[in-house]
Parts: C-alpha cells; structure tokens; sequence
C-alpha cells in the first residue's frame, strides 16, 4: 500500500465516520421490494398454470370428439362421413312374348312357343350365354338357335267330332292329320299364337280353316287335294280343345 492510499483511507474514515444508516428505512424498503418480487412470481406461476390448463382442456376436447384436430366451431367445418349404401338390386322385365332384353351387349328376343317359352340369342355368342339366359329366366326351356325348338305342348290339344272322319293326331311335330270315309284328307297343324295376325293376313285366300287363338295356340286345317275347303270348315266346326 501507497503512501497516498494510507492519507486517503484515513481521510475517508474520517469523513464517514459520524454516518450513521437508517436501518429502518433500508429493513423497510427491502422487505417491500422482497414483497413486489414473490408476488410477481406468484402471478406468472399462475398465469402458467391457468395457460397449461387451458391448453389441456382443449386438447381434451379434441380428443373425445375425435381424432380429428380439425375445429369445426368458428373454423373449417368437418367433413360429412361417407356412409356405405347397399347397391341397388338390378330389376328385369316381366316375361312376354317378345320380350327383348340385353346379354353381354347382345339382344336377346323372347317368345311364347306354345305353352313354352324360348329365346334367340345371336348364333355368335358363347355357349355360356345359353346358361345365363335360363338362370335369367328359368322359365324359358330352349335357347335357339343353340337348341332345338321344344314342342308347343306336351299333349295333343284338340280332338275332332265330324261324323265320317278318323284324325290321327299323335304323330308328333305339332301336327297331325284327318281322313273321311271316303279318302278325303285335311293336315291338322297347331301354332303359336303370336303367329295369329301374320299367318291370317298371309293365308286368307288359300283354303285354310283358321280357328281362334285358345291358350297360346290356335288350329289351322289344310284341305288335301281333291278336298274342298267347304269340307275342311265342316270339320272345324267340330274342333274342341284338350287343356
């Protein structure tokens, strides 16, 4: 230590010498200062507290309603759930006579043959096709042309009571035949009825008796040669049907 710094340490003890600290006034300050400090702390403690809360509770919130965070109140609406819906059942047409339906994008045309019915498909198409047209429409027996048309009925359907002739009409192929005592003779032939109009229109002037349509079949009687057609009416006239 320098001579100097001993002058002033003894002059600076001096000077201080009579001061005396107001401890009252330095306890007092102090213990409002330590006051303003914890309560500051205090509240920001609180305020973390209540933030952290919050963000708890509305994390909660998001998660019972879903694991979506989108917000749907005052943001961006939530999207409507897709539903799974049952396809629609496919519907068919009624069988009819002349029904025309699709099948692997070809027609296929229905008609009443008889007391049957049968279909035509394109000779192009699968063999396959034949099966799915009868698992279509169980009732249809024959798919031409990839089989052979069925017989309209499975009995003879009518009988004839003219005095003087014997008809033999179980010859098969839908037809049969008359003969009178005295060797007249008339075809006996049963049709379709959907063949009614075309076949009336066709055949007006060639003999033919025609009889009316009767459970999807009608009659025609062709007078042979060397019989009148006079001859053939007689014995339609006697024509009655077997159901």
């Amino acid at each position: 230590m320098t001579d100097f710094d001993s002058r002033l340490g003894t002059a600076l003890h001096d000077r201080v010498a009579g001061v005396h600290p107001d401890l009252d006034h330095l306890v007092a300050a102090s213990t409002r200062a330590g006051t303003r400090i914890r309560l500051r702390r205090r509240a920001g403690v609180s305020l973390a507290a209540a933030t952290g809360v919050a963000v708890v509770a509305v994390g909660g919130a998001q998660i019972a309603g879903g694991s979506d965070p989108r917000q749907v109140d005052g943001g961006f609406a939530a999207e409507p759930r897709q539903t799974a819906s049952a396809a629609p059942t496919p519907t068919k047409a009624p069988l009819a006579d002349g029904l025309v339906f699709s099948l692997h994008g070809r027609d296929v045309t229905v008609s009443r043959w008889g007391h049957s019915w049968v279909a035509d498909l394109d000779s192009e198409a699968p063999q396959s096709d034949v099966a799915a047209v009868k698992e279509l429409y169980p009732r249809i027996t024959a798919v031409t042309p990839w089989e052979a048309l069925p017989p309209l009925v499975d009995h003879v359907p009518v009988t004839f009571s003219a005095p003087g002739w014997t008809c033999d009409l179980a010859g098969g192929d839908d037809k049969g035949g008359c003969t009178a005592d005295d060797g007249r003779l008339v075809s006996v032939i049963w049709r379709r009825a959907s063949d009614y109009a075309a076949f009336t229109a066709k055949s007006a002037d060639d003999g033919y008796f025609v009889s009316k349509v009767h459970d999807g079949l009608f009659v025609t009687l062709q007078p042979g040669q060397g019989t009148s057609k006079t001859a053939a009416d007689e014995l339609g006239a006697t024509l009655h049907w077997v159901d």
